[in-house]
């Protein structure tokens, strides 16, 4: 009778043994679980705020170096043989400057629209918008373009000559298409983050697959 009594508390001890650690690692795993997404959340949380900074911080950045491009040809525009508005003096103080850029080439646009390049060449611009706000005394920079001259997918800058306080005509710098992908290659988030850029339009205009931008990527479409 004991025995049985013994064997029948053991059994029930075995039981609530087993039944409370069926519960404690229940409920270990549900504060684990609780606890493993509240830290994921906070370190989403966490990292969408700082790409939000690394977002705003890049765009600064990225302006302030487009503002350096504009700058330089500011400065190249008040140079008197370029304010002469004298074709054949604006031509050799294009061709002492270009090499100190990093355009590939600067061109002045006359009144009329024409661009006129130091190798000979010569396009009509007049219709582009850049040209037409830098016209009108504002310095400006296009979106990715098939340049008239080349044929190639360019970036041009533009900034207004001005002569005896009217503007007289525009500086124009050419640059390579993967420009702003060189101005965003040393951003991004982490190891393996990256920084793109895409225009109103929500074509790709910088990113680190090159050909992306060349081929005009347009996630949207």
């Amino acid at each position: 009778m004991k025995r049985k009594y013994a064997k029948k508390v053991s059994s029930i001890r075995t039981k609530l043994i087993i039944y409370f650690a069926v519960i404690i690692l229940l409920s270990s795993g549900i504060l684990g679980y609780m606890s493993a997404r509240g830290a994921t959340q906070s370190l989403t949380d966490e990292a969408q705020k700082s790409l939000s900074l690394i977002a705003n911080e890049s765009t600064k950045l990225i302006k302030s170096r487009i503002d350096a491009q504009i700058r330089i040809l500011e400065t190249i525009a008040l140079n008197e043989g370029i304010k002469s508005m004298d074709w054949q003096v604006q031509r050799r103080v294009l061709l002492e400057h270009i090499e100190g850029t990093n355009f590939l080439d600067l061109g002045i646009v006359t009144r009329d629209g024409y661009g006129l390049y130091p190798d000979g060449s010569n396009t009509y611009l007049g219709d582009n918008d850049f040209i037409q706000k830098a016209m009108n005394g504002q310095a400006a920079i296009s979106d990715l373009i098939i340049s008239k001259v080349t044929n190639e997918l360019v970036l041009m800058f533009a900034v207004p000559v001005k002569k005896d306080s009217n503007v007289a005509g525009v500086l124009v710098g050419r640059a390579r298409g993967d420009n702003l992908v060189e101005m965003t290659r040393d951003m991004g988030y982490g190891e393996q983050g990256y920084t793109y850029m895409i225009n109103s339009e929500g074509a790709v205009v910088a990113h680190p697959d090159s050909d992306m931008v060349f081929n005009r990527f347009n996630p949207l479409k």
